[in-house]
């Protein structure tokens, strides 16, 4: 089953964003005060057990996850790539390039799978975004059915777009 592969890893990404944004019902507030995340209607927002935000619709999910003084973990996105692929088979890299995540003064990094779980056989797509804020990193996965993309496409435009930092302030290292 889709939603409990990417349950079990609590990892969630998708792919290429819509202009428009959704009816936004709630805000996520970080508790550590460090990022907000607009939460479109029919979405549940939730408190990780980590640092960072999750929320899900159906079988839609989104991740954030807040690296403090992530100097000490170089390399996130590639780090993340592997725990994705370990639950592909057949995974492809669809699309990669520059992004923009909320207000992070600085673009960021973007990567587009598709593949077929390992278990339950659905097929995915995950968009993993990355942006630096100060010192800080910043990870955001999207995923859904590939059968359903179009119909969370809004909603994950809507959070990867009015994600806003503290202070949106951050340059290069």
């Amino acid at each position: 089953m889709f939603a409990a592969g990417f349950r079990s890893l609590a990892l969630l990404a998708a792919a290429l964003l819509p202009a428009l944004p959704a009816a936004t019902s709630s805000t996520f507030q970080d508790p550590h005060g460090a990022f907000s995340m607009p939460i479109p209607a029919g979405w549940t927002s939730d408190t990780p057990k980590f640092h960072g935000a999750g929320a899900s619709s159906g079988t839609a999910f989104i991740t954030i996850f807040y690296i403090d003084n992530a100097d000490a973990y170089p390399g996130l996105l590639d780090k993340f790539k592997g725990l994705i692929w370990n639950q592909y088979k057949d995974h492809r890299l669809l699309r990669t390039g520059a992004a923009q995540l909320g207000n992070a003064a600085a673009a960021g990094r973007f990567e587009v799978y598709s593949g077929t779980l390992k278990q339950g056989g659905a097929e995915g797509i995950v968009r993993m975004v990355t942006a630096q804020v100060g010192s800080d990193d910043v990870l955001m996965l999207l995923s859904s059915p590939t059968a359903d993309w179009n119909k969370f496409k809004t909603d994950f435009g809507t959070m990867e777009h009015g994600v806003r930092f503290r202070d949106g302030v951050n340059g290069p290292r």
